[in-house]
């Protein structure tokens, strides 16, 4: 276990861990360093929806709520699939983990998202437990 996410990629790049759960923009990272690392398909793997928000006194709310209305619309979808952000399975992330492999699995529901919740709580318990 590690403390931040580039922490993961990083010791697995130097060698110093044989493998590693870290976000793919990390692994990006130590590739283009030349690292002797590769993707593990861990499949199938998940995507889970994530949210925005407003904060509560924001100055501007309404402006707020525009903005984000259309960050959500299809018209914003090719400047995502330009961010690191960009979607699982249509932008570079999602190409080059299919690429190596990696099956994906949609978290539709609230239940799905709880149920993946308690898988992991209960990993980081294990991992923690046997240290």
């Amino acid at each position: 276990m590690v403390r931040t996410i580039p922490d993961a990629a990083q010791r697995v790049a130097s060698g110093e861990v044989p493998i590693g759960y870290t976000f793919y923009e990390q692994v990006r990272v130590v590739l283009r360093n030349s690292a002797p690392v590769a993707i593990c398909p861990v499949t199938p793997s998940y995507g889970a929806p994530n949210g925005m928000g407003i904060p509560k006194n924001s100055p501007h709310p309404n402006a707020a709520k525009l903005f984000l209305s259309w960050l959500s619309s299809r018209d914003a979808r090719p400047y995502w699939l330009q961010t690191p952000f960009n979607s699982w399975t249509e932008g570079a992330q999602g190409q080059a983990l299919k690429a190596a492999g990696v099956q994906f699995v949609s978290l539709d529901t609230q239940k799905d998202i709880n149920d993946l919740n308690d898988v992991m709580a209960a990993t980081v318990k294990a991992l923690t437990l046997a240290k």
